[in-house]
């Protein structure tokens, strides 16, 4: 179902807590459309998602800052993947994530964070136990791979081929818990070049895992 362009109309009384309304904005209208398309009131979603009405009206009206628990109760709820709701969640938060990463190191270039961002997830999904950026990866025949990772060309700053990215004056998606587990990760990876990363994302069981059907799972999701 194609999403309709015209959006809910936005209360007055509040701000949104996001410093791009586009972003917010995106999240509100796919969640409002498919709960129309889907012939369900606010409080039916409400209660399908195990939350209360203003929690949904708050998304809706771009007043709400969900989290991904949030937004992942929702799409169960509408029965629908969650790409179609967070997809612009999960871009501001790779951003963010390397944004983050970059005040500790220096002369990050694009693949670094290609390379970097795949490191979040890979261990995040070993020690906690789930994604904190929430991409997916696909294989390829000496990395894995993520087309989104290229929406880092818009907000980076070519210099002497590096790429500074803008400061953002807060974080919106990123908690603190999350903030702690990137430091693990700059701890860890800080020293690494950026072909070295590249070479130690190719041995990682995921990789090596479907190295086995190398032509069958060329291009397949691996994490």
């Amino acid at each position: 179902m194609p999403i309709i362009k015209t959006l809910p109309k936005r209360s007055q009384a509040k701000k949104s807590n996001y410093d791009n309304e586009l972003f917010s904005m995106t999240i509100g209208s796919n969640i409002f459309h498919w709960r129309k398309y889907r012939w369900l009131s606010q409080q039916e979603l409400a209660k399908r998602s195990d939350l209360t009405q203003t929690s949904i009206s708050d998304i809706e009206n771009w007043d709400g800052n969900p989290t991904l628990e949030t937004l992942i109760k929702v799409s169960s709820a509408l029965e629908i993947p969650i790409n179609l709701i967070i997809k612009s969640k999960i871009i501001r938060r790779m951003i963010e994530a390397i944004d983050y990463i970059t005040h500790t190191l220096k002369d990050v270039d694009i693949l670094k964070a290609m390379k970097l961002l795949y490191f979040i997830d890979f261990e995040s999904q070993q020690k906690l136990w789930q994604k904190i950026i929430w991409l997916e990866y696909k294989r390829r025949s000496r990395w894995p791979f993520n087309q989104d990772v290229y929406q880092l060309n818009d907000i980076f700053t070519k210099k002497s081929e590096k790429y500074i990215p803008q400061k953002f004056k807060s974080y919106i998606t990123l908690s603190t818990t999350d903030q702690k587990f990137l430091d693990t990760i700059i701890e860890h990876y800080w020293d690494y070049k950026s072909a070295e990363l590249m070479n130690l994302s190719y041995q990682t069981p995921p990789m090596r895992w479907f190295k086995k059907w190398d032509e069958k799972w060329m291009g397949k999701i691996i994490l």
